[in-house]
């Protein structure tokens, strides 16, 4: 089984977006075109962190349908309404994320122009940076000698880079985690112990080298580059190993019951 991170979507969600976003200086080699396009990706970018809902309804196609990384579907005045709503509080200022829009690449189909792009947010909270990143997908039109948005979809990157590494647990304490966890009827993700060192197994395809796990905490492991896979493990009141937690990326959120 992979295991799938709990979205930090839901973290991202709750913090307030800031008056203004900036960008980096574009790489030299890319085209007039992708230059231009990516100063586009930033001024619409820049209109929804200061909630200028006006300045984003100048960037759009009249038909324009924006999805957003959770799969939420919007368009016309409920989505004008929802880039208002990201207008900042004057009595809780708070530092402007910084944007970066890199690596765009364009398409011509018909009368659309494809564009992707990566995107890199680093939000300040408190003393700290909180990144984000985002391949995003957008279909523009030309409407009276200028580009405009006809379609966006975001696709999130789960990763926990730029974070302090946790501190390994010792031998005694991962043996807790080592068992059998059935994570669906009938299907059961086996974790094992070599030393100081977690593995993720699959007891139905034993020919398939176990795969390390990387912890992220005291309580929670990845599989070895790939840390969308993140588990939390929970305990009962006597501080015995019972479950992990885990979510399938469009699915449901699992709970993985220790059956051995």
């Amino acid at each position: 089984m992979r295991l799938l991170l709990i979205a930090a979507a839901s973290v991202l969600a709750g913090v307030p977006l800031a008056a203004r976003a900036q960008t980096a200086p574009a790489p030299a080699r890319d085209s007039v075109l992708a230059n231009d396009l990516r100063g586009l990706i930033m001024t619409r970018l820049a209109s929804v962190a200061r909630g200028d809902s006006a300045a984003y309804h100048r960037l759009i196609d009249p038909a324009y349908v924006n999805e957003n990384e959770g799969g939420f579907r919007q368009s016309g005045p409920a989505l004008l309404r929802a880039v208002a709503a990201n207008r900042p509080d004057s009595a809780n200022p708070t530092v402007p994320p910084q944007y970066t829009v890199t690596e765009v690449h364009t398409r011509p189909v018909g009368p659309l122009l494809l564009v992707d792009a990566l995107v890199t947010q680093q939000f300040h909270v408190g003393a700290g940076v909180l990144p984000s990143r985002w391949r995003e997908t957008n279909a523009l039109v030309r409407v009276g000698g200028q580009w405009r948005f006809a379609q966006h979809s975001e696709t999130p990157i789960v990763g926990l880079g730029g974070y302090p590494a946790a501190a390994t647990p010792d031998s005694a304490a991962l043996a807790a985690f080592v068992g059998d966890y059935e994570w669906w009827p009938g299907f059961v993700d086996r974790v094992t112990q070599r030393g100081a060192q977690l593995y993720g197994e699959d007891p139905d395809h034993p020919e398939e080298p176990p795969h390390p796990l990387v912890a992220a905490g005291a309580e929670a492991f990845y599989p070895d580059g790939d840390s969308s896979g993140l588990a939390v493990f929970a305990r009962d009141a006597t501080g015995r190993v019972t479950h992990y937690v885990t979510r399938v990326a469009g699915g449901p959120v699992v709970v993985a019951r220790k059956v051995r």
